[in-house]
């Protein structure tokens, strides 16, 4: 019923109210959670039947593999999710985007920052958010790549931080 309802609203968000696609999350893979077998069986079929209906109707889907609390993930569960870009936490996963970008298969991958207090994002300086673009940049490269952070933000970050990562990957 929940992968249904979701179906429904994939269909209303890109075909009525005219988004591009969706960021769809994964979760419940967490190490403590479910095994490797239990997923496959309980949860996959139900988010590859909305995903697989997402990308039947848009090609600017993300896949967002959820990392929200800092537990490692199996992410090897979502080895075969296809989207056009997908997202993980680079940080919990320790998959730094050229790794999971061979893992995933990913034409695209969007991420590198941390999304935590203690990242770089959040609580660096303008110098350091500058050095850690760059560094992303240059390792990554710019081709099929969105920087980003491993999952949400906290609300109360400084923006000036993101638009420090904006402005100095358009300058390289």
């Amino acid at each position: 019923m929940i992968s249904e309802d979701a179906i429904t609203l994939v269909k209303a968000l890109i075909q009525e109210a005219g988004c591009d696609g969706i960021y769809y999350c994964v979760q419940n893979a967490e190490t403590f959670r479910f095994t490797s077998e239990e997923y496959h069986k309980f949860v996959e079929p139900y988010d590859l039947k909305v995903l697989d209906y997402a990308n039947s109707i848009s090609k600017y889907n993300i896949l967002h593999c959820c990392g929200w609390s800092g537990d490692k993930n199996r992410v090897e569960v979502w080895k075969n999710y296809k989207a056009a870009a997908v997202n993980w936490a680079v940080y919990v996963e320790d998959m730094d985007l050229n790794v999971g970008r061979d893992f995933f298969n990913a034409n695209c991958v969007l991420g590198g920052f941390d999304n935590r207090k203690n990242g770089v994002l959040y609580s660096g300086t303008l110098d350091e958010i500058k050095s850690e673009t760059i560094k992303l940049i240059n390792t990554v490269g710019k081709k099929g790549t969105i920087l980003g952070a491993d999952c949400t933000l906290s609300n109360d970050i400084d923006l000036s931080h993101i638009k420090c990562v904006a402005d100095t990957a358009r300058n390289i």
